[in-house]
């Protein structure tokens, strides 16, 4: 068997005969060529009366000279120690391999512990997280490992925000503590650098709660309301079938889109919206400018059904939606605007909203909410601009590019549904511009209602906590009791809608006794 040499080893290479060589000078070396410029080195041992064949690895990157050191090395440890050097090396590989996969910045963390979560969360709490950490937590640590992120980094992120919002910085903390548990569950961080650390920070200021309006002032502020919602129509009369038909044919006879506006003291835009087909294709060709526009027939040029979302007036549905939201419990908003016209059962006044659309969302039954009869006028009265499947129904254009989106949308929320509801910041809107004097939040009328619901003396706790659709009792008795109570929660929400219309007497607070001390 002769030796091989430097030399050798180099024209078996380029030769590319596929071959296997033996070096006389390390016994079980062999040099293995597969092709032109394609070989490696292979190492031979018995170990336990068995055979084994171990790659070396390839050549050139792999020497003459290395390759009889390493073979000499792994011969050894068969040989001397007994231990399989092919075991071993692949033993060594899988450690470095798992490790590797633990090697996670924070923004592959987070956005991993987001994709996991987000099966479990609303459309809602999955974008807030994702803008949370996007806007604190990401342009700080994001790029460090999350098996080096300490105590300190922690501390560096909530720190400017820790006073100013301290919702906000709670919330963050709570969803860092829990990253980084799902991050030890899986080895990816040794240790959780965000848990208990709200103990060693500054102490916050104390929560306030959302402004709640004084029970004794809703008869006077549904006054208010009532006449803003009896102002105007809810439909825009400027937008009605004559001044419709006259934009039509001013439109056909030549005139431009800004001579018809000015003709009407409307913009161009809600001209092209609004008369000429509300941006339904093939109705108008090119865009809104001082140029004549080729009319084209089609099927909605002459309208007879439901107004079109462009001719409603939106801040007078606003108000009957809001006094609609304050009426029923008072609702959420979010549970009151996407309430759709399948939900309602308008012979037996009631209103079922599905279990995944409310807040508590581990009750067993849907939220059923009996209808009053001013809240049945209401309904009644959204029968007028009925065009989709929400009882408020929102602009399809102002919400086109959210309905667009389809990972946050008012479709998603509400079961894709057709159309949109009202926007979310409608009711905000209502109390900003036409009750300025009130300080108050929409989410307060539920306060507003708990306070003359309890002051009232007529009517039992479980029945004002099941219309706020909250928990009440312990576990063992929710089991075993129907928490419903439609019908004496009908009495209840009657007698709050009147006192609200002001058809009943107002209620009396009793004074409160006072302790004497000596």
């Amino acid at each position: 068997m002769p030796k091989l040499t430097a030399l050798t080893v180099e024209n078996l290479w380029k030769g590319g005969e596929p071959l296997r060589r033996a070096d006389a000078d390390c016994p079980g070396l062999y040099f293995q060529v597969s092709g032109v410029k394609s070989a490696s080195w292979l190492l031979r041992y018995a170990l336990d009366g068995k055979r084994v064949e171990m790659g070396l690895g390839p050549y050139p990157l792999l020497g003459l000279a290395q390759a009889r050191e390493k073979a000499r090395t792994e011969r050894r440890v068969a040989r001397v120690e007994k231990i399989d050097p092919l075991l071993t090396r692949r033993a060594e590989q899988s450690r470095k391999r798992a490790e590797l996969a633990k090697l996670k910045t924070v923004r592959q963390l987070v956005e991993e512990y987001a994709e996991v979560k987000s099966h479990g969360w609303s459309a809602g709490t999955t974008k807030r997280f994702r803008l949370d950490f996007a806007n604190h937590v990401l342009p700080v640590i994001g790029d460090m490992l999350a098996r080096d992120v300490n105590v300190a980094n922690v501390k560096t992120v909530l720190d400017p925000i820790w006073l100013e919002k301290p919702a906000l910085s709670r919330a963050l903390q709570n969803h860092i503590a829990g990253i980084w548990d799902y991050a030890m569950f899986y080895g990816i961080a040794p240790l959780n650098p965000a848990r208990n650390l709200q103990r060693f920070l500054a102490k916050q200021p104390k929560t306030t709660h959302r402004q709640a309006l004084p029970f004794e002032q809703m008869p006077e502020f549904f006054r208010q309301l009532h006449e803003y919602q009896l102002s105007q129509a809810l439909t825009d009369p400027r937008y009605d079938k004559p001044n419709r038909e006259a934009a039509v044919a001013m439109f056909e006879s030549g005139k431009t889109i800004r001579e018809i506006a000015a003709e009407f003291g409307v913009s161009h835009l809600q001209t092209i919206r609004i008369w000429i087909g509300e941006l339904r294709p093939g109705l108008w060709r090119g865009k809104c400018h001082d140029r004549p526009r080729t009319w084209v027939n089609n099927p909605h040029r002459n309208w007879n059904g439901p107004p079109p979302s462009s001719l409603i007036n939106y801040r007078k549905l606003a108000a009957h939606a809001f006094e609609f939201m304050i009426l029923l419990g008072p609702l959420r908003t979010s549970e009151t605007l996407a309430t759709t016209w399948g939900e309602i059962d308008e012979d037996r006044k009631l209103l079922t909203i599905p279990r995944s659309r409310m807040k508590n969302k581990k009750a067993r039954n849907d939220h059923i909410v009996p209808l009053s009869d001013r809240a049945m006028a209401i309904i009644e009265k959204m029968k007028e601009i009925r065009h989709n499947d929400f009882l408020f129904p929102g602009s399809a254009l102002t919400n086109r590019k959210k309905l667009q989106d389809r990972k946050w949308t008012w479709e998603a929320v509400a079961g894709n549904k057709i159309g949109c509801p009202l926007d979310k910041r409608a009711f905000i809107t209502v109390l900003r511009d036409r009750f300025p004097h009130i300080d108050a939040t929409p989410h307060g009328f539920r306060t507003t209602f708990t306070n003359w619901a309890y002051a009232s003396r007529s009517f039992r706790d479980i029945a004002i906590e099941l219309s706020l659709d909250h928990a009440y009792g312990n576990q063992v008795h929710r089991a075993y009791r129907d928490e419903r109570l439609v019908e004496e929660r009908r009495e209840l929400l009657q007698a709050w809608s009147d006192y609200c219309n002001g058809r009943t007497a107002d209620i009396i607070r009793l004074p409160t006794p006072v302790t004497r001390t000596a």
